[in-house]
């Protein structure tokens, strides 16, 4: 589904333009830094919501934490993998102390 299929539906959707969903809670703008951990980011839908939030969101940072298992591809991301606002990490969302050690350097 291309971006332009993706608003009409959203459009039909919701009964709002782009602009009046942006200024709805769904897509607001950080206006601060922020860190925000997406957790299976290397799938389809985890890559395309990373993107999302680094276009509207131009201050906030991405922690991607992906197993890379069946559906996860380092690939989908390589578009924005040297950016400055986004880290990759390979862990398993399982691994309990792991990933208290991750949020915690959040």
């Amino acid at each position: 589904m291309g971006t332009a299929t993706l608003e009409r539906a959203l459009d039909e959707t919701t009964g709002l333009d782009e602009t009046e969903v942006r200024g709805k809670q769904l897509g607001k703008t950080l206006d601060f830094d922020k860190v925000i951990m997406v957790t299976g980011g290397c799938g389809f839908i985890g890559s395309n919501f990373i993107r999302y939030l680094l276009k509207i969101h131009p201050k906030v940072k991405i922690r991607n934490v992906d197993k890379l298992t069946y559906a996860g591809n380092p690939a989908n991301l390589r578009d924005i993998e040297r950016s400055e606002r986004y880290c990759f990490i390979r862990a398993d969302i399982c691994e309990q102390e792991e990933m208290t050690s991750l949020m915690r350097e959040v």
